[in-house]
């Protein structure tokens, strides 16, 4: 399933006008999706990015290994980053990124026992008063431990706030049964997705 997550950005009627066409463009457009494999997905990946032009492609589920390498899932007009799952099959995350959108690694959050990956972007433009974009794309396996990853998302979100004040975030994947209520009030954020992607 490919979402295609549209941004909602308020703005005051008196400007209207003016801003009703670049108000889009102040939050990155996303695509989320899980596909269970991307290697054998990746021209429908294309031709799927090729028609809605998402600045932010977050994948879950790659199933990469190291013996793939990037030239085999490269997308013309972005830039992919990937975690892919080291110890057992199965799993990973990537992120393609529109070349035109400036973006920072943040390894230093990378852990190991929890299919994360953290990004820092600094598109174009952004809502007035935001400084930055964290941007995490998360897997979460059904037989995972719902603490372990609830704590790992807990100290980036503590940390990120103190290290690049004003920014915002946007934390995406496939969260499974991970009860995440508790955290989105605490860090503020809106949960898009209502509803069950996949039955």
């Amino acid at each position: 399933n490919l979402l295609n997550i549209q941004s909602h950005t308020s703005f005051s009627t008196q400007n209207y006008s003016s801003q009703k066409k670049d108000s889009t463009f102040n939050v990155p457009s996303i695509t989320l999706s899980n596909v269970m494999s991307l290697v054998p997905k990746i021209d429908e990946l294309r031709v799927h990015m090729n028609q809605f032009s998402s600045d932010l492609v977050m994948i879950t589920e790659t199933w990469l290994r190291d013996s793939i390498l990037d030239e085999v899932i490269n997308i013309p007009g972005y830039c992919v980053i990937r975690k892919d799952r080291s110890k057992s099959i199965h799993g990973g995350v990537c992120i393609f990124v529109k070349d035109n959108i400036h973006f920072t690694v943040l390894d230093q959050f990378s852990d190991d026992d929890c299919e994360v990956l953290w990004l820092k972007i600094r598109p174009i433009r952004l809502p007035r008063g935001t400084s930055s974009i964290i941007v995490g794309t998360v897997y979460h396996p059904p037989s995972a431990d719902n603490k372990l990853l609830l704590d790992h998302l807990n100290n980036v979100l503590t940390t990120v706030e103190a290290l690049y004040p004003n920014c915002a975030f946007i934390v995406a994947g496939d969260f499974n049964q991970l009860p995440i209520d508790n955290l989105a009030r605490q860090f503020r954020l809106k949960q898009l997705v209502k509803f069950p992607t996949r039955c």
